[in-house]
């Protein structure tokens, strides 16, 4: 069925009911985005749409974490225990969490052709690591985060730079640790 404003087939199609002439009702068929542009996001089926675009997309990162996560258990677990013997500072724990930050940061992102693969900036990570806390821990996110050693974004910093020097995580030429000094973390609560 054809979106009744833009006119393409798609795939995910949202019906309103609606009286012709005060006769019977017809179902109107709208593509998502016609949809939410002509009943407005304050729309109860629209607020539906976005929440249930939110939880696919939580599920969508929390899988892909899952998989990261094996994959750091399984491929860099020697030599990330290599790093904690030579630096206490950080837990394995610690270093799950930067990966699984990562995962959150470079989920929607497009491959980047300079490095033929997703890089987040400093800003996207911390952000990153704020939701990901939250989303593990929920009210406990900033205690939690701050009993693995992260009160700022400068201790994301020390992390990140020490994988990469280490060579478990890849860096661009303009990458510094100056980008991370003085971002937001957990600033809102």
């Amino acid at each position: 069925m054809p979106c009744i404003v833009c006119g393409k087939e798609h795939v995910n199609v949202y019906s309103k009911i609606a009286p012709i002439n005060g006769g019977q009702p017809e179902i109107r068929a709208y593509c998502q985005h016609c949809f939410i542009t002509t009943f407005g996001e304050d729309d109860p089926m629209v607020i539906e749409i976005r929440a249930m675009q939110k939880e696919n997309r939580e599920k969508q990162i929390s899988e892909k974490i899952a998989r990261d996560m094996q994959q750091l258990r399984t491929h860099f677990r020697f030599k990330i225990e290599e790093l904690i013997a030579r630096n206490p500072r950080f837990s394995f724990e610690s270093y799950e969490f930067i990966y699984a930050s990562l995962t959150r940061a470079v989920h929607d992102m497009k491959p980047d052709p300079q490095t033929r693969g997703r890089h987040a900036s400093a800003a996207e990570l911390v952000r990153a690591c704020e939701q990901q806390a939250r989303h593990a821990w929920g009210d406990n996110a900033r205690a939690h985060a701050q009993s693995l050693g992260f009160s700022t974004s400068s201790d994301i910093r020390d992390i990140v730079f020490y994988l990469v020097e280490n060579g478990c995580l890849g860096r661009r030429k303009d990458d510094n640790r100056a980008d991370f000094d003085g971002l937001p973390f957990f600033t809102s609560i």
